[in-house]
């Protein structure tokens, strides 16, 4: 079967089933208006033809000219005075765009008068022509007075490439005789902000304040009111206050929390307030800033039968809510989108469900029925990922994305650990260290933001529990917790295996809990091993190479021990890290493949060390029928080299500001210039950087130093904006070995996406040490980095 679009044709085996699905490369791809049909080769036989439209770039860019630019400001005709007033108003206010870079018949040109929206759709009269609108008194009067409206636009192609923002264009419009001036918004040193925009990663504490100054009296009452508007044009309306004036000679002041300026990411604020004096109320005029950041997403979703996070697995059915707060239109399509985990690990793509909005759901909470058997009980044990997709005209709108667990809370934090450090994780209660507790750690920063709710699980397998909560206030951090001297009594003459955990919870979003953090808590004399340490075949002399483990897998080998049964269950311990159990089927050696670098994150301190590098492998066997546990002896593991892949599945979610300097596998990264983050990225538009990711703002710089030489770097970019940024190459003594700009779209790899590509850099001739990326205007996403060692 041959697919022939344009002037090209692909041709492919007929597969099996209903479909043939036939590659075909981004390149031949024909660029405008083309046909594309199939034919079958034995007996010539061609289908009907469909029409296509195939554009790239974005309007407003044209080859290299006009990349990652904002187009010009609109030029605005005004009178002498500068002045809006009724007079003008009325008489209507010309707009005029001048044309841009490929300008196109049926470009929809999208004209905001502050927060007010005119579309225009460009005619063939109208090609390298400027564009001239006139913005009505209705449209004026709407939005009202203000002495810094801003006027801006963008520009949406027929398949819908999108251009750059424009740049603002600031009036005054004065339709009313209004002397309360618009509120202003304070930076962190409580100075104005002149500029008209407020960077998120400016914001100190939990909140922003927005600052309020006229001729009060006692007792007036101010009501501040917001409107803030995300990077996709999401309206977010919030009132704050009344607040009542009790010192007329001081302005008064609104607390906007950092989670609502967060929302607004790409996108920007209106405010402005009511001022009640005398029973008589007056608006002020209005104010406007924008919000520097990455870009916010649609609200959340809700799920109507979840206990918080928690939905069983025996729902026949779940409701997916979308919250009216997405301000869903007459003829949007809602997608809900899902992405289920199994209890084993594995991810399932959910067949999407559309709704169609009419009138009728305008404004309201629109809830979209799942089926239990198809979305919840595969699923028993592990989680969903819901998000939603708004299609709008030529426009999609993506949401954030909801987490639920299903049967129990997902294990995703870091484990706790031991302070000090157990020696092959086994504890001596009788030891005189622990003649007044046991101290455990939580990993430094992972409570972070606060405020939030930490509490710590104490589990043995003979039925002893406590646990302890620590209950943080905004900016607090984590302390460490102890447990106390009784919980470590032994109440018989063996072995008790200890599982501490913990979790934590933040106002308003969903539980997370950490891995568990499992030791043997017996006396010296119990602990007396009957069974022959491991084997590791992958190791020469003790010593595994990392560089040498490509395929990601740890073998460990436990040979027939005396006593061993069929039934038998198995657990394989390497230093912090606790293998799955799994039942002994055949009686002999035991081959357990365990993924490697899960196993070295878990002991990330040691596998990174420049020096004692040693993990203690053993294993544990719980004999058939009993609860009875044997301890194996410890092959102790050198680890040698350094490891040279990052996929970021073992990082914390969490922002990584200006500053932060973290350790990887394989380097540690310095976040320079402006933030990062690590977080979720469940959008199928940006594969292979899905999962956790590494999240890097507009104009930010992240430097990789590797923790071995390498001869090259590669790894996996992807940027909605298609905004090329620059990396940079070093050796050890900081030169700079060479640069590349990335990514670039028009070489994407088989099995990227158009949004997607794979960098790759050799150097050709010094040793690369380290590798900074240079973010262009959009911000870009990164994963699986390698590097090829020398």
């Amino acid at each position: 079967m041959g697919v022939k679009w344009g002037k090209k044709t692909a041709w492919s085996a007929v597969q099996a089933g209903s479909y043939t699905t036939i590659d075909f490369q981004g390149k031949d791809i024909p660029e405008g208006e083309a046909r594309l049909s199939y034919m079958l080769y034995y007996t010539g036989n061609t289908s009907a033809s469909v029409k296509t439209l195939f554009r790239k770039g974005q309007p407003g860019v044209q080859g290299n000219q006009g990349v990652g630019l904002e187009l010009p400001a609109p030029d605005i005709d005004l009178p002498v005075s500068g002045v809006i007033g009724p007079k003008e108003a009325k008489a209507k206010v010309k707009v005029t765009i001048q044309p841009w870079l490929s300008m196109n018949e049926h470009d929809e040109l999208i004209l905001y008068w502050g927060d007010q929206e005119i579309v225009h759709v460009v005619t063939n009269a109208e090609l390298n022509q400027p564009i001239i609108i006139e913005v009505d008194e209705n449209t004026i009067k709407a939005e009202g007075d203000s002495k810094t409206l801003p006027v801006y636009y963008y520009v949406v192609d027929l398949v819908g490439n999108e251009s750059e923002w424009s740049k603002d264009a600031i009036v005054e419009v004065m339709l009313t005789i209004n002397t309360l001036s618009a509120p202003s918004v304070l930076d962190y040193n409580g100075a104005i902000i002149s500029t008209g925009e407020i960077d998120l990663g400016n914001i100190r504490g939990d909140h922003a304040i927005v600052q309020v100054i006229t001729n009060f009296q006692a007792t007036d009452s101010v009501l501040l009111h917001w409107v803030g508007t995300s990077q996709q044009g999401q309206a977010i309306s919030l009132n704050f206050g009344p607040l009542v004036v009790t010192d007329p000679s001081k302005p008064l002041q609104f607390e906007v929390p950092f989670d609502e300026w967060a929302k607004l990411g790409g996108g920007g604020a209106q405010f402005s307030y009511t001022l009640t004096s005398n029973n008589t109320t007056q608006t002020s005029q209005k104010g406007y800033i924008n919000v520097k950041g990455m870009p916010a997403l649609m609200p959340l979703v809700g799920v109507q039968e979840a206990s918080h996070d928690w939905v069983d697995a025996d729902e026949k059915f779940a409701h997916v809510k979308i919250p009216r707060s997405t301000n869903l239109r007459d003829g949007d399509e809602v997608t809900v989108l899902c992405k289920a985990t199994k209890a084993d690990g594995s991810s399932h793509l959910l067949q999407a469900r559309m709704f169609r909005i009419s009138s009728q759901w305008v404004n309201k909470d629109v809830n979209i029925r799942l089926s239990g058997a198809t979305y919840l009980k595969p699923f028993d044990g592990g989680h969903v990922e819901i998000s939603y997709e708004v299609k709008r005209g030529k426009r999609t709108f993506t949401s954030q994305v909801g987490i639920y667990y299903i049967g129990y809370v997902t294990e995703v934090l870091a484990a706790p650990i031991a302070d000090p450090l157990l020696v092959n994780d086994r504890l001596d209660p009788t030891d005189s260290l622990y003649q007044y507790g046991l101290d455990i750690t939580i990993p430094a920063g992972v409570e972070q933001p606060s405020p939030c709710t930490i509490t710590l699980y104490w589990e043995t397998d003979d039925g002893g529990y406590y646990e302890d909560t620590q209950v943080l206030q905004a900016g607090d951090q984590a302390s460490y917790f102890t447990v106390p001297e009784s919980e470590l009594k032994l109440n018989a003459n063996a072995p008790v295996e200890v599982t501490v955990y913990y979790t934590i919870e933040w106002p308003g979003k969903p539980i997370l809990a950490s891995y568990d953090y499992i030791f043997t808590m017996a006396t010296a004399a119990m602990l007396k091993s009957t069974l022959p340490a491991p084997l590791l075949p992958q190791s020469n002399a003790g010593t595994l190479k990392l560089v040498d483990r490509s395929d990601n897998k740890m073998l460990v080998r436990v040979p027939r021990y005396s006593v061993q049964e069929i039934g038998d269950e198995l657990i394989i311990i390497v230093g912090k890290y606790s293998s799955q159990m799994q039942f002994i089927t055949v009686l002999g050696l035991q081959d357990v493949s365990l993924p490697l670098s899960t196993v070295l994150q878990a002991n990330l301190q040691t596998s990174i060390s420049p020096t004692g590098r040693t993990i203690p492998v053993s294993y544990q066997v719980i004999r058939n029928g009993t609860t009875q546990k044997i301890y194996s002896d410890v092959f102790d593991l050198q680890l040698e080299g350094a490891w040279t892949f990052e996929d970021f599945e073992g990082e914390t979610l969490r922002l990584l500001p200006k500053g932060t300097v973290f350790d990887l596998l394989g380097s540690r990264a310095t976040v320079e210039n402006d933030n990062a983050v690590i977080l979720n990225s469940t959008d199928p538009r940006w594969y292979p950087t899905v999962g956790k990711v590494l999240g890097v703002y507009p104009s930010a710089w992240v430097r990789f130093d590797l923790r071995g030489l390498a001869k090259s770097v590669s790894f996996d970019i992807s940027d909605h904006h298609k905004i090329q940024s620059v990396v940079r190459f070093y050796t050890a003594s900081g030169t700079e070995i060479g640069s590349i700009t990335t990514p670039d779209f028009s070489h994407t790899p088989a099995g990227y996406t158009e949004y997607s590509t794979r960098v790759t850099y050799t150097s050709p001739n010094a040793a690369i040490a380290s590798f900074r990326l240079e973010t262009g205007a959009g911000g870009s996403y990164v994963d699986n980095i390698s590097y090829t060692p020398l």
